[in-house]
This record gives structure tokens, sequence and C-alpha cells, in this order.
């Protein structure tokens, strides 16, 4: 299991459900409403960009 993120530069630029969920300590249903919202369905996957992460966490400061 990965660590929480402390700092940007560890985090991949695109994230999964699970990696959200292990990096950031977000819950298994905010991570799959935030796909649906904000991610991209890559390969079968479930994918986030990290710098859409970035400004979501940015416009939303209470998600964090």
């Amino acid at each position: 299991m990965k660590s929480k993120a402390t700092d940007w530069d560890g985090v991949p630029l695109l994230l999964t459900v699970r990696e959200l969920q292990e990096l950031f300590g977000f819950p298994r249903d905010f991570s799959y409403k935030l796909m649906h919202v904000r991610g991209r369905r890559i390969g079968g996957k479930l994918m986030i960009r990290k710098e859409t992460l970035k400004e979501f966490l940015e416009e939303n400061p209470l998600a964090a």
C-alpha cells in the first residue's frame, strides 16, 4: 500500500479510484462520485488527471 501524498511531486499524472483512496484518504463513494464528475474512462478504468484533481480541491477546499 502506498503512503499518503505529502506533496504533489509524488502524485502520478493519472490517478485511479484506489489511488485517490490511498494517497488522499478519500472515501470510496466520494472517489467514485468525483470520477464520474471530473474523471474519464481510460482503458476500462476510471481515471482523473492530477491537474484536474488539484483544480477541484482549490475550488472545493472543504473536500480536502
